[in-house]
């Protein structure tokens, strides 16, 4: 990849196979003005065509797997079929997942282990709820999602972690810029004492991100760049932010 930080665009359940192409097609004759990375991660459905539409400068993500390579496991998508189909990074454990099909950190950490022995590149979603924020145990509860997500003994460095607070995913909330560099820093901090091999492990934001405060948090050395949800879905906003 090129110098400068990286974007990760998740579609989350959004485009049809249509509307996706037109999108990525307006993006490409934009590329010139790209000053980061970008990763895309669309719906599942439409992995593979949008494989064949990308350049070699756009990486493409799922925004999912299962733990098994295969099996009788209705619904799933397994690492190396993500592979099979052009796909280079993974997100596990989004707060989405987590919340609404009942993800626990021991799956997560499954999830993790066969994504990696399958070489793709994890990047993994934690992340504080309102409350937890409020009783002043973030810190507490960033290291628990931590210990026991993060697999120990691995060898394999292609992993990322993404920051993403629970109470600013799409409330247009976000954190006091202070409040990211001193957790952004914990978690270096923490990941290290799990495995010495993440020592440059790379830490992204997350949460309400959009085209006014994209440029404030990419300033800040301990980003490595950012997880997009709602605003990687409008051409002129994510194009404002890749070319920042």
């Amino acid at each position: 990849m090129k110098k400068g930080k990286i974007i990760i665009a998740n579609w989350k359940m959004n485009f049809l196979l249509k509307d996706a192409s037109i999108f990525i097609k307006k993006i490409l004759l934009k590329q010139k003005l790209f000053k980061h990375n970008f990763i895309i991660c669309p719906p599942s459905t439409i992995i593979s065509p949008i494989a064949k539409i990308i350049n070699k400068k756009i990486k493409l993500g799922a925004q999912n797997c299962h733990w098994e390579k295969f099996g009788s496991y209705t619904g799933e998508i397994s690492p190396l079929m993500l592979k099979d189909i052009g796909c280079t990074y993974v997100i596990i454990g989004h707060s989405e997942r987590r919340q609404f099909h009942n993800e626990n950190n021991e799956l997560v950490r499954k999830k993790i282990e066969n994504s990696m022995q399958h070489k793709l590149k994890v990047v993994v979603c934690i992340g504080e709820s309102l409350d937890i924020k409020k009783r002043g145990k973030t810190l507490f509860f960033l290291s628990k999602q931590l210990k026991e997500s993060i697999p120990k003994n691995i060898s394999n460095t292609s992993i990322s972690i993404a920051y993403e607070p629970i109470w600013s995913i799409g409330s247009g909330l976000i954190p006091k810029i202070t409040e990211i560099i001193e957790i952004h820093r914990f978690i270096k901090k923490t990941i290290v004492k799990i495995n010495k091999n993440y020592k440059n492990i790379k830490i992204f934001y997350g949460g309400s991100i959009n085209e006014k405060n994209a440029k404030k948090i990419l300033q800040i050395d301990d980003v490595d760049g950012l997880l997009i949800g709602g605003t990687s879905l409008k051409y002129k906003k994510l194009l404002s932010i890749l070319s920042i």
